[in-house]
C-alpha cells in the first residue's frame, strides 16, 4: 500500500509570489527566476516546490518553497529502508492549511522537537514557519511561550508585508499536535497570544472520539 504523510519544515523557507499566465514550463522558469532572486541560500542544496493558490487570466499567486535537499533525502531514505511507498509528501504546515476550514486564521502544530505555524487569509496559506526547539521536556511555561513567540513572529511578519489588512486580535488560532488536547495550554496560548483558540472542523467522517488536533495535519494531508 501507498502512503501520504507529512514532514516538518525544518529550515524551509517560503515565498507568496505572483507569476504571469502560460505554459506549465515557462510558470516554471519564473518561479525558479524568482527563488534565485529573493531566497539568501544556494539553491543548489535545496528542492523546489511550488503550490497554486489563485489563477486569473492574467497570471497566478503560488506558493514559492525550498526545503534542503539533505532534509528531504533523509526522510525519503527512511521510508526506503521502512519499505514504505510514499503516494504524496506534504509540509506539516501546508497540511494544517487544507484542513483549516477558517477565511482568516493561524495555526500551530506542536511538535516534540519544533513549533510549525501556518497564517491563513481568504481560506489560503500566506506564511508557513518552523521553529526547532530543544527535545527535553519543557514547563508548561515555557511551552506556551516558545509557541506563542513563534505565532507571533509569522503574524508580524504577514502584518509587515500587508499593512492596509493585518490580523487582528479576533483572528482565531487553531493549535495541532499531541497536546492540542492539554486544555490548560490551550488557555495559556490564548492568553498569551491575545487570540481565541477555536477547535478543528474535520471535512471527513470521523469518530467522534477522536481527537482532531492530536491528528490535524494527517487528516489535511489525506
Amino acid at each position: 500500500p501507498r502512503v501520504v504523510a507529512t514532514v516538518r519544515g525544518d529550515q524551509t523557507l517560503s515565498r507568496v509570489i505572483s507569476i504571469r499566465s502560460g505554459p506549465r514550463e515557462q510558470q516554471r522558469q519564473q518561479v525558479m527566476r524568482v527563488a534565485q532572486e529573493t531566497l539568501p541560500v544556494n539553491l543548489e542544496r535545496f528542492r523546489i516546490h511550488w503550490h497554486s493558490l489563485t489563477k486569473g487570466a492574467e497570471g497566478s499567486e503560488v506558493l514559492l518553497m525550498a526545503m534542503p535537499q539533505r532534509v528531504l533525502s533523509s526522510y525519503l531514505e527512511t521510508m526506503k529502508i521502512a519499505r514504505v511507498k510514499l503516494q504524496a509528501l506534504s509540509l506539516r504546515s501546508l497540511a494544517l492549511a487544507a484542513l483549516g476550514p477558517q477565511e482568516r486564521a493561524i495555526l500551530l502544530d506542536l511538535g516534540e522537537a519544533s513549533v510549525d505555524v501556518t497564517v491563513v487569509v481568504n481560506g489560503l496559506p500566506q506564511v508557513l514557519h518552523t521553529a526547532a526547539h530543544s527535545r527535553e521536556t519543557l514547563p508548561l511555561e515555557h511551552r506556551v511561550q516558545r509557541a506563542s513567540q513563534v505565532a507571533a513572529l509569522a503574524v508580524g511578519f504577514y502584518n509587515a508585508r500587508h499593512p492596509e489588512l493585518p490580523l487582528q486580535e479576533d483572528t482565531p488560532l487553531l493549535v495541532g499536535g499531541k497536546e492540542a488536547a492539554e486544555e490548560s495550554l490551550l488557555r495559556r496560548l490564548e492568553a498569551e497570544t491575545g487570540h481565541p483558540v477555536n477547535p478543528w472542523v474535520s471535512p471527513l467522517a470521523c469518530p467522534h472520539h477522536l481527537p482532531i488536533g492530536e491528528y490535524a495535519a494527517n487528516l489535511g494531508a489525506a
